[in-house]
């Protein structure tokens, strides 16, 4: 995975090129490239085609030798997982065939995993991201399945250093200097790289940086920090103790007038927070409590720090970050209370239908883990069912910035988990549950506070499309309308856990390449799969696609003909849609020169897939949804041309590439064609550009470009279909 911070660069970036070699021995795919490393069997959105042809066992280079004699299958088991045990019935000899795909993990960047008939399933070697340059490294990024190219930023201090293009850095081994760090006063350093030390006026001295200069807090409410001058003074337990953190100190007078719990919160808008309380104030004294910070939904920093029946007086509070961003600290003297006891299944408190609980995910302990992921601890309850019931649970977030994550078990075990969610509001339904003793794990992504609510109703019925047995068609070329009101996660394999689901049949009548797209709302992430029926839980999905951003789509290659299961999911469980398109199968086009539209290279009417790289490319043709101030033409750029005899429903999509890309559509005849109206897509985001158009008759130009100048290995797979 990238460094923390490095992602949000990956629009400004400009790619150092790197000369390819041309094979056509790859399956699928016929071409061969520096940022094509999953190209040996990687599976995924960025790279199907060898994940595709061995889930089908087309592309098995492993021939299976004659083994002992038989007359039955059933004599043949070899006791290896990952085999096909067969009797030929040619030579009435065992055939034990390796299925690679079912080695398969999530997992892009550690490489393809592969099954050896003698030791099973064995580890894929991890993908070669090397190359680098003067400026900029290669490195495997997990969450867009593919080789980037990241700047020389070796303080990760976001500022690539200062004699490569864009850069600004004048000290690449301290993250606190940069060109856009505040100049420090009598530090003697350059912070802001401008070439002058503590200038006068136009430098900062750090504010209640210490015990002796605490900002004094006598009421309740919100103050407003800056930790830009700040050093670490005091390191405690929970959060780093090396640069960038620093920390400012709050000397908070809790009341005498009653017993108090002190609730502090720390925010910021980007970067990691902490906060701890130590007694006395400094460096030796005693750790009275420490908390690190989680995430918000929008990446936002989010710490809480609550000290039960705090004596009357001064109490010191350290705010501690990672970044320049401003800090917000909020105090609250709650009623003292005592800490909830609740934390595990065997003390597990009753939770009944329709009464609200309230409850502080801020210092529990963590007894119990759930595939949905958590930041704290949890608070554990118990439901009791005396016949089969719907259970529906509910939790919004009632203070804080984190989401609310349930967890519905058996047992508190590793194995015990059902079901979980995340959410705001987290929903949570289990359909005819039978009548037992069951638990329910409550915690956040960040310390919150949280209502929650349990519903209990009679057996539902399923929807059509709840799983893959009988699921309903999605014509290929159409959009399908889904609603996933009243789903549950309960299709494996899948792309996610606690995301709901729901799944249709997609028949190919001949050997074929399918992108599925599936759209969704504005504040939703969403997840769309293939796999074959009927959906085998041990078996590995064939094509998988995620996005924070509309739509998420999943490329399959070298399909069989027949019937095949499209599953989508919204962690949010807002209303989606879904579009399956296919091709004839067809192997990869290297675009070896594309510079200008003379050179244009051509695509199919029915579509295909071509590869090519800007880097070495020059920088001809303006498009209208570039970054401002990028000169009058742009990024280095390459065209391909498409010309329709007939009206036609044309997607084009990008992901994979290795930069930030830029693709755009003209209207011909003419060379390089008129902008058309939203037929240009910035993919500065890891899914890339993606374009959804409907084109009448004629010529058209195809331009791959780059997002504030960055230029490099693209991937672009073109379908069209009816409108």
């Amino acid at each position: 995975m990238l460094q923390p911070g490095l992602p949000r660069l990956l629009g400004l970036l400009a790619l150092v090129g790197v000369p390819l070699v041309l094979a056509g021995g790859c399956e699928g795919g016929g071409v061969v490239n520096p940022f094509d490393a999953g190209h040996e069997g990687a599976s995924g959105a960025a790279g199907q085609d060898a994940a595709t042809e061995a889930a089908t066992g087309d592309a098995d280079t492993d021939a299976a030798p004659e083994g002992e004699p038989c007359a039955l299958d059933s004599q043949c088991d070899d006791g290896i997982g990952c085999t096909t045990d067969a009797c030929d019935p040619s030579t009435q000899r065992c055939r034990h065939t390796p299925r690679h795909d079912a080695c398969a993990d999530t997992e892009y960047c550690n490489g393809a995993e592969r099954c050896d008939r003698a030791l099973g399933c064995r580890a894929g070697e991890p993908v070669d991201c090397s190359g680098e340059s003067l400026c900029s490294f290669f490195a495997c990024d997990e969450a867009s399945r593919s080789c980037v190219a990241l700047p020389r930023d070796a303080d990760g201090d976001g500022d690539v250093v200062w004699n490569c293009p864009g850069g600004g850095d004048c000290d690449d081994t301290d993250p606190r200097v940069h060109s856009g760090a505040p100049e420090i006063c009598a530090n003697g350093k350059d912070d802001d790289c401008d070439g002058e030390l503590d200038e006068p006026g136009d430098c900062v001295t750090p504010a209640y940086d210490t015990c002796v200069s605490a900002l004094e807090v006598r009421q309740e409410g919100t103050v407003r920090l800056s930790a830009a001058a700040a050093r670490l003074d005091y390191p405690v337990s929970c959060y780093p103790s090396t640069s960038p953190w620093r920390d400012l100190v709050l000397a908070v007078e809790v009341p005498s007038d009653a017993p108090y719990d002190l609730d502090v919160w720390l925010t910021s808008n980007y970067g990691e927070v902490g906060l701890a309380s130590v007694e006395p104030c400094g460096t030796s004294g005693r750790e009275l409590g420490c908390a690190l910070g989680g995430q918000g939904p929008l990446g936002q920093g989010s710490a809480r720090l609550l000290l039960r029946e705090v004596p009357a007086g001064y109490v010191p509070i350290f705010a501690a970050t990672s970044s320049e961003s401003p800090l917000d600290a909020r105090v609250r003297f709650l009623p003292a209370s005592p800490k909830p006891v609740h934390e595990t299944c065997g003390t597990a408190r009753e939770l009944y239908p329709e009464v609200h609980e309230q409850l502080r995910l801020v210092d529990a302990a963590r007894d119990v883990t759930t595939r949905c992921g958590q930041f704290g601890g949890e608070l554990v309850y118990r439901l009791t069912l005396d016949r089969t019931q719907d259970v529906e649970v509910t939790a919004v977030t009632l203070e804080g910035v984190g989401l609310a994550v349930l967890s519905l078990r058996d047992d508190c075990g590793a194995q015990g988990e059902r079901s979980c969610t995340t959410g705001d509001p987290a929903r949570l339904l289990a359909r005819a549950l039978p009548a037992g003793t069951y638990y329910l794990a409550v915690s956040g992504t960040a310390p919150i506070d949280v209502d929650l609510a349990l519903q209990l109703s009679e057996p539902s019925p399923a929807p059509a499309d709840e799983t893959c047995v009988g699921a309903p068609p999605a014509p290929l070329g159409k959009t399908t309308s889904v609603s996933l009101l009243g789903h549950l996660d309960d299709v494996q394999p899948s792309c996610s856990f606690g995301a709901v689901d729901a799944a249709y049949e997609v028949s190919l009548p001949e050997r074929s390449d399918l992108l599925l797209v599936e759209r969704f709302s504005s504040r939703d992430v969403g997840f769309v799969s293939l796999a074959r029926a009927p959906c085998d839980a041990s078996e590995r999905f064939l094509a998988c696609g995620s996005a924070s951003r509309s739509p998420a789509r999943a490329l399959a290659r070298d399909l069989a003909a027949g019937s095949y299961r499209a599953i989508v999911e919204a962690s949010y469980g807002g209303d989606v849609t879904l579009t399956p398109v296919a091709r004839p199968a067809s192997r990869t086009t290297w675009v070896a020169f594309a510079d200008t539209c003379e050179e244009a290279v051509r695509i199919p009417e029915t579509g295909g897939s071509f590869e090519g790289n800007t880097a070495n490319a020059n920088a001809d043709y303006p498009v209208v949804c570039d970054l401002g101030g990028q000169g009058p033409v742009g990024a280095r750029d390459q065209v391909l041309r498409l010309e329709l005899s007939r009206r036609r429903r044309v997607l084009l999509d990008l992901q994979g590439s290795a930069y930030s890309t830029l693709l755009a559509v003209k209207r011909g005849p003419e060379c390089p064609g008129t902008e058309l109206v939203d037929a240009c897509s910035a993919g500065y985001l890891p899914e890339r550009s993606f374009l959804d158009l409907v084109l009448e008759p004629g010529v058209y130009f195809v331009h791959i470009d780059g997002y504030a100048s960055a230029s490099g290995a693209w991937k672009l797979e073109a379908f069209t279909t009816e409108p």
